[in-house]
């Protein structure tokens, strides 16, 4: 926790009246020449109501660039303004863009790689090793603040994820290398999870 926030509503407020705190310029570098990106969330405080609206975890920052500003109904988490079926809030966690509708759930065999535009993928390609055993290298790009499991299945008919590692998003490009089993056929995804 960084501190503490006090203010004071209106003496007119009334209940079910609802308030909006946000912050702008947020910066916590010691240093006038340094610069840390930090991202912050708004928050909605409700006058005299025991059913508040929920809020989203979506950072303001996000929203803002691409949507142009909060009150865009296109920025909501549960809008998905691109048509490609994932809301803004999985889009938010994928570290995707929200207005490509080329944003899809990657799902491919082994012996396939990934390529495309802005979209949580996993790109496959071989790695040869010190041993000489053939292995896969597994990469994708992450988001701060998001999780992300690598899961294979050796089926897709009625498929059964089985989880290789979780990986905390830091905003860069992750991987794994996975050696290649002798099963027929194996399949790999990664799904990015609540933080």
């Amino acid at each position: 926790m960084l501190g503490y926030l006090t203010f004071s509503i209106p003496d007119l407020a009334f209940a079910g009246q609802r308030y909006t705190v946000s912050f702008a310029n947020v910066d916590g570098a010691p240093k006038e020449e340094l610069t840390y990106e930090f991202e912050t969330r708004h928050a909605d405080v409700w006058v005299q109501t025991s059913a508040p609206q929920p809020g989203d975890f979506i950072s303001d920052e996000w929203k803002t660039n691409f949507f142009g500003s909060l009150n865009n109904p296109q920025a909501l988490a549960d809008a998905d303004p691109d048509g490609d079926g994932a809301s803004n809030w999985i889009e938010y966690l994928n570290g995707t863009n929200p207005t490509n509708p080329d944003n899809r759930d990657f799902v491919i065999p082994a012996s396939l790689s990934a390529s495309g535009a802005s979209m949580l993928k996993l790109d496959l390609s071989p790695w040869p090793g010190s041993s000489g055993a053939a292995a896969l290298a597994c990469r994708w790009s992450s988001a701060r603040g998001a999780s992300y499991n690598l899961q294979f299945t050796d089926g897709l008919q009625s498929p059964n994820w089985t989880t290789i590692a979780a990986y905390a998003g830091n905003g860069y490009a992750q991987g794994v290398v996975q050696p290649i089993t002798n099963a027929a056929n194996r399949f790999y995804r990664v799904r990015a999870t609540t933080p």
